[in-house]
């Protein structure tokens, strides 16, 4: 099973590539905007171009906004912002709260996803690599969050499991009320009782252990006696041995079969022209 650790590096990681890629695609999207002839490094093609994508009218607001809007921002810059706050929210692994936030933004995210997916690929018939790298870290970033969401919910009923219960000094007696019992030598005398049951049964259990190992080696001594009696009365039994295949009753019809065949072939030598 993979631990939580793991996970939380895996968001950390992820979230550093997924700021990375904003940053750049931040950086195509400004330079292709002041300067018409630059080329950028993810422009492969007619249909795989950066640049034409990320100066679109859905590189800005999700092409939702107007062009006054204070919400008319880079997509990237988004991006960077979710980024970020994930890596904000990764540092708390305990709370159930804050791995549900997690797990919301995510959702909201790739929901943002599949609707910028589909622009790309239906509206522009565009292929951006930049874009299909933050789609991935959004998709990945939603198993892991998910996976810490479960994991912090396990945690917290084995906490609620394992924790002791409070102790309530108000209701411990103090020493002035206490009163010794001259009875309490009774109890001591119980508990030595135990003990020596204990001791017996102890005892016991051993005696019966070594008797089933005594009757056992005694045991495996006749065995050994019988195959080696075996031997002495049967010492060239092998596997070639008529009785090997069914006692003297076999060998008997053998005997019987050659002596047949030894008489045949006297009566037909008795027959034949020399």
């Amino acid at each position: 099973m993979v631990s939580l650790s793991v996970y939380r590096y895996s968001v950390i990681i992820l979230c550093l590539v997924g700021i990375s890629l904003s940053l750049y695609a931040f950086y195509v999207e400004t330079r292709s905007t002041n300067d018409h002839s630059y080329r950028a490094a993810c422009d492969i093609g007619e249909r795989m171009s950066c640049s034409r994508v990320l100066t679109s009218r859905w590189g800005r607001g999700f092409g939702l906004f107007n062009a006054d809007s204070p919400l008319n921002l880079p997509d990237s810059l988004f991006g960077f912002f979710y980024y970020c706050l994930s890596l904000i929210l990764n540092r708390s692994y305990t709370s159930k709260t804050v791995a549900r936030l997690r797990v919301f933004l995510s959702i909201i995210t790739n929901l943002g996803t599949v609707y910028l997916g589909y622009i790309l690929y239906f509206v522009l018939h565009d292929i951006c690599v930049v874009c299909c790298g933050m789609y991935t870290v959004n998709f990945l970033l939603f198993i892991c969050n998910l996976k810490l969401l479960t994991m912090a919910s396990t945690n917290k009923l084995l906490s609620s499991y394992t924790q002791p219960a409070s102790y309530n000094t108000s209701q411990t007696p103090s020493l002035h009320h206490l009163i010794i019992d001259p009875h309490s030598t009774g109890h001591v005398q119980q508990q030595q009782q135990q003990q020596q049951q204990q001791t017996q049964q102890q005892h016991s259990t051993t005696i019966a252990n070594m008797a089933l190992t005594a009757e056992r080696e005694a045991y495996l001594r006749l065995a050994a006696h019988s195959m080696e009696r075996s031997d002495q009365l049967a010492p060239h039994f092998n596997i070639r041995s008529p009785k090997a295949y069914g006692g003297y009753a076999v060998s008997n019809i053998i005997k019987i079969i050659n002596k047949l065949n030894s008489l045949i072939r006297k009566i037909m030598k008795m027959f034949v022209v020399p």
